[in-house]
């Protein structure tokens, strides 16, 4: 009886850690895969797949604004919700809602890839390009314009077959963000169907974009006066004393001039865009990059009202506050010298 005992209670801690073991795996895999483990154990799907996708997408808004994530588990938030649109589209094949899905997680992994904020708005309204993706992401390589004409492409399928869904203005503006990226369209039609887009039906993470996209349109196109009204009524344009942003997801002061000073040049409106632009140069508390910028505006301007020697000093001084290398600059004083024949000497 004693053997019996003694071998039972060594047993013990083997058995405990075991248990501690399985319900400490059994937690974790319920975390990420729950829904799948219930579905999986009971041999059908409890609860509707749309119920499982919408948890999903809060999930990932929320931890898309934590500090820190990283990229790849932003990523994974998205894989995994795309493998429920697939059951999903198992039992509702070709259908709008299917097609919004799938448009809205590419408009995520784009988000993930490219963060819109005021440098890659900058960027794209000034230099006409995307930054590259921040150093350190670690991800696979994918075509951010291809992503993009595929995101658009299924956003205006969803539409075809239902034109005034509930989603209608998420889905919209994932086909926006996707024409932006993939073909830099600027047509007023675009714009138009930017500013129709409700934001009551927003998530808080798409209106915020909406903005980043609606700003584009306006700089690109030149709508410099509406651009300048919804700054002035956001205040964006006043230096805040403490040097903080007044809303945490605008563009600070300086951002919001240099854009302004996009959109009046492409209104050729150049002596309104070369004010805003020597606001943000001549301004003590402006960052390098944005003196940068607006050195380079003032050599577009130059350029255009009186010429490559006029325009030229200005696009050097932009290169040597960037330390003297920025291949856009570079291109771009070299394009102002003309290409004189070489001369060979004669016999």
């Amino acid at each position: 009886m004693r053997n019996y005992e003694s071998n039972t209670s060594s047993r013990k801690p083997l058995a405990i850690a075991s248990l501690t073991l399985f319900l400490i795996g059994g937690a974790i895999v319920a975390v990420f895969y729950g829904d799948q483990v219930v579905a999986f154990a009971s041999g059908q799907i409890l609860g509707s797949a749309d119920t499982r996708i919408q948890k999903r997408l809060a999930l990932f808004e929320q931890e898309y604004k934590k500090a820190g994530r990283s990229p790849a588990e932003l990523l994974d938030v998205v894989e995994s919700t795309r493998k429920i649109v697939q059951l999903m589209e198992r039992e509702k094949p070709a259908s709008a809602e299917v097609y919004y899905y799938y448009s809205l997680l590419n408009y995520y992994e784009i988000l993930v890839r490219v963060p819109l904020n005021g440098p890659s708005l900058l960027r794209m309204t000034g230099r006409g390009y995307l930054p590259d993706p921040p150093e350190g992401m670690n991800l696979a390589p994918v075509s951010i314009s291809a992503l993009a004409q595929e995101t658009a492409s299924l956003a205006r399928k969803s539409l075809a077959i239902d034109p005034k869904p509930a989603f209608a203005s998420r889905v919209r503006a994932a086909l926006i963000l996707g024409e932006l990226m993939a073909t830099g369209r600027t047509d007023p039609n675009l714009l138009q169907t930017t500013l129709a887009i409700k934001k009551e039906e927003l998530t808080p993470l798409t209106q915020q974009t909406t903005d980043w996209m609606r700003w584009a349109l306006f700089a690109m196109q030149g709508k410099s006066l509406e651009l300048e009204q919804e700054f002035t009524e956001r205040k964006m344009l006043v230096d805040p004393v403490d040097g903080s942003k007044p809303d945490p997801d605008s563009l600070d002061a300086n951002e919001a001039r240099l854009l302004l000073s996009h959109a009046c040049f492409n209104a050729k409106d150049y002596i309104r865009a070369l004010n805003y632009a020597r606001q943000v140069k001549y301004n003590p508390n402006t960052e390098t990059i944005w003196k940068v910028d607006a050195a380079r505006l003032e050599g577009e301007i130059f350029l255009v009202q009186s010429g490559p020697i006029a325009a030229r000093p200005f696009f050097e001084e932009a290169l040597k506050l960037n330390g003297g290398k920025d291949k856009f600059l570079e291109d771009r004083i070299a394009s102002l010298s003309p290409t004189r024949p070489v001369r060979t000497q004669a016999p």
